[in-house]
């Protein structure tokens, strides 16, 4: 199965309240003429020095809107390096709320050699393993010592590793059925569907030529 022009977000709840909302802001400087820069979770030992030493890999911010008691809108570039011979370029658009309400936004532009107008489902599946882990890492940039200790804790000493819910909101699908239950064959198209939003609840159609599936771990649309 291929998907064309697809956007993805990845949605999750972590701990957040007014005082959260008020930090990160202040850290990310939006009251700032220059609202970005570069931001890591690693905790400087030694403020003295005049040289600050970090493995590679930081979260380039941008603030793109923001109100300082409800929700911060960002964009974020992933710096983090890659295997020899691997060029990756990612982009994020995040909405975080008071009420903990995370969105990770970005279309997808093409993967390995397979452009915006048919990304097959298989590659779409290896890309969302490394969407959900470096939004972790970007989110664990921006947060708070506290709120990263917290999370450690829910999550038994794991958040990098913690799930997100995706849903996929796709122009088009190749190939193309009359139907949602022409999808629903309990067979290898449905694995495929399953790949990428878990073990599929039930599949609607949205008019004529659009359709709706669920799953346990996210949508496709």
């Amino acid at each position: 199965i291929g998907l064309g022009e697809v956007r993805l977000m990845m949605i999750e709840w972590v701990p957040f309240g007014e005082n959260n909302i008020v930090t990160m802001a202040q850290n990310l400087g939006v009251m700032d003429r220059t609202k970005k820069g570069m931001f890591s979770e690693k905790v400087d030992k030694k403020p003295c020095d005049t040289i600050l030493k970090i493995p590679a890999g930081l979260t380039q911010v941008r603030v793109l809107d923001f109100d300082m008691m409800h929700f911060v809108n960002v964009e974020a570039e992933i710096c983090y390096p890659e295997d020899e011979g691997i060029v990756q370029v990612e982009f994020f658009g995040i909405h975080v709320s008071t009420r903990g309400y995370v969105c990770f936004g970005m279309h997808i532009d093409s993967i390995m050699t397979r452009t915006a107008d048919n990304v097959p489902i298989d590659l779409l599946t290896r890309m969302a393993v490394d969407v959900v882990q470096d939004t972790s890492k970007i989110l664990g940039d921006m947060m708070s010592s506290h709120q990263r200790e917290t999370m450690k804790m829910i999550f038994q000493g794991h958040p990098d590793k913690r799930k997100k819910f995706a849903c996929y909101i796709a122009k088009s699908i190749s190939p193309w059925y009359a139907s949602s239950v022409q999808y629903l064959d309990r067979g290898d198209t449905e694995n495929e569907i399953a790949q990428i939003i878990g073990q599929v609840k039930y599949g609607k159609d949205l008019g004529d030529k659009h359709f709706l599936f669920m799953g346990t771990g996210g949508l496709l649309c």
